[in-house]
């Protein structure tokens, strides 16, 4: 996971630690990162996209060398 994570941006990176490892409201996400509520909720669904894709494509390779 952490490898896949490794590879959002930076912001993706950050929105998505903040809310899921540090369970901060998307509200004090957006104080901290200084941007309003509406870019943080479109960092987290953007963020998670790339990390199912990330995951998905990492499973398979594993699968494979099975």
């Amino acid at each position: 996971m952490s490898e896949a994570l490794s590879k959002l941006k930076a912001s993706y990176q950050t929105s998505i630690i903040l809310f899921y490892y540090r369970d901060l409201s998307i509200q004090d996400i957006a104080e901290i990162m200084e941007k309003p509520v509406g870019t943080i909720k479109t960092y987290l669904r953007r963020a998670k996209k790339k990390l199912r894709i990330e995951l998905e494509r990492s499973y398979k390779l594993h699968k494979k060398t099975i």
